[in-house]
């Protein structure tokens, strides 16, 4: 029986080498590789004496991107991605998932998870627009196969929903903008649809402070449509963001029964004559009232400048102005007051920044721990 179980064995290796000359995987070594791991592993294809006698699956998806076009904005969409075995041996699909659940939702027959060679079948995709929080949207659906090269392919489906409302521009780009200059962009926000829509309110979310936002309902002589009504957003970059690239967003509150809010990008770069480095002055370790010099900071310009105007909104802290020491700098000097009280201290430090006859009013927070 040891004979014939050994010779079985050779058999099979023998076959499956036959079978393989040929073939084209993109990577011979490492489908051998696979080969050998699911033998040991005990899986593929196997006769009733237990050698392999046919290769992997070899899985073929009829397109590598799933684009569903423009989405009614109402009801679902259903699409099918077919699913090929190109392989000499069975396919097993292992899994399937989406990146998010709560829009774009995949789903295979049970019946189906396992291709005959030459065989195939068809993924269910369902898109629900009401989990979009916008009018694009781009997710990946992944799959995992038995097929040993391309074990795990990843597919982008796209989709634009019929819009409720229309939004012109879309972002909001400031481009460059000189630190200091009060720059604005109008934003308009049309009715698109014959559902009633209006805006409720629009607000910069969390703590953000680079922007500020007028709104108003223009009268209707402006409106672009009759009984379509149309709004007009003022987005205004605040002077004291500090100088550097930034993204921000503001966000408009609507009746849109599938869309409540939605977000409007904000972007932009600040540009200055001067540098502050640190951005903040954070005092790592607690001082005791009286320390000088706790922590410094240093303003940097490549002409010569002066720094005027210091208020700081906590009299547990302090700071001054002083000559840096290199051309073209000043430092900023945080200090502890005898009359400080012990705990958590935080405030906004202000001050000007003058060269020539500009000057620049420049915004940093402090933080630092008093001991008793």
């Amino acid at each position: 029986t040891l004979v014939v179980v050994a010779f079985a064995g050779m058999v099979g290796l023998i076959l499956l080498c036959s079978l393989w000359t040929g073939s084209t995987p993109k990577d011979e070594d490492s489908f051998l590789a696979s080969v050998r791991m699911q033998r040991e592993r005990g899986e593929g294809s196997r006769s009733a004496e237990g050698t392999i006698t046919a290769l992997p699956g070899k899985i073929v998806l009829e397109t590598m991107e799933v684009d569903l076009g423009l989405v009614p904005n109402d009801r679902h969409t259903f699409r099918d991605l077919k699913v090929y075995n190109k392989g000499e041996g069975p396919l097993k699909i292992i899994s399937i998932t989406s990146s998010c659940q709560l829009c774009t939702r995949v789903s295979l027959a049970n019946e189906d998870k396992i291709i005959r060679p030459g065989g195939e079948v068809a993924i269910k995709i369902q898109f629900l627009p009401e989990g979009v929080p916008g009018f694009h949207s781009r997710k990946i659906v992944r799959i995992q196969s038995s097929d040993p090269v391309n074990t795990v392919l990843e597919v982008p489906v796209k989709a634009t929903i019929d819009p409720e409302f229309g939004v012109e521009p879309e972002a909001v780009d400031f481009g460059d903008v000189e630190k200091g200059s009060t720059v604005e962009q109008k934003v308009r926000v049309r009715q698109l649809t014959g559902a009633p829509f209006e805006i409720t309110d629009v607000t910069m979310p969390g703590d953000r402070n680079s922007c500020e936002v007028d709104w108003r309902l223009l009268p209707e002589q402006e409106w672009t449509e009759t009984d379509h009504s149309e709004y007009e957003l003022t987005v205004r970059l605040l002077p004291d963001v500090k100088p550097d690239k930034f993204i921000d967003r503001i966000r408009i509150f609507t009746t849109c029964a599938r869309l409540p809010w939605l977000d409007v990008q904000v972007s932009g770069n600040v540009v200055s004559f001067y540098t502050v480095k640190p951005e903040m002055l954070a005092l790592r370790k607690a001082a005791k009232p009286g320390t000088k010099d706790a922590l410094t900071a240093v303003i940097t310009a490549d002409k010569p400048i002066r720094v005027s105007g210091i208020a700081l909104d906590n009299e547990d802290l302090s700071v001054v102005a002083r000559p840096g020491g290199s051309p073209n700098t000043v430092q900023l000097v945080l200090s502890v007051p005898e009359t400080a009280t012990a705990g958590f201290k935080k405030g906004l430090l202000s001050f000007d920044v003058t060269s020539g006859e500009k000057t620049v009013r420049h915004t940093m927070k402090v933080f630092a721990s008093v001991l008793e």
